[in-house]
């Protein structure tokens, strides 16, 4: 229901977007909150022994992956909440009214 979205004030242009990593549809919109999803950490396990133990070790101390000799764990966000007011559309001189963040 994109007709029905409404901008957000003061924005910037999405990173990646701007660097054309990623393609967006001709109505989406391009200012936004840039947010990374997910968070990768590297734990060098060192001589843990045999490619087994290593795995073992990684995936049950850490719950991680093992892969390329190391143990990769990652963090995804699981929500994200902020607090919007509306602006009227008295305020920007058009017909249209906006979303500004307040808070998060």
């Amino acid at each position: 229901m994109t007709d029905q979205y409404k901008p957000f004030e003061g924005m910037n242009k999405c990173t990646l977007l701007s660097k054309g990593h990623r393609q967006w549809l001709k109505n989406d919109p391009h200012n936004g909150i840039d947010i990374k999803m997910w968070k990768e950490e590297l734990f060098n396990l060192g001589n843990c022994g045999t490619k087994e133990k290593c795995e073992f070790e990684c995936e049950s101390v850490f719950k991680g992956v093992y892969k390329y000799e190391k143990c990769f764990t990652y963090s995804i966000v699981e929500s994200i909440c902020f607090k919007v007011t509306e602006a009227p559309n008295t305020l920007f001189g058009n017909n249209e009214d906006k979303w500004s963040i307040v808070g998060g």
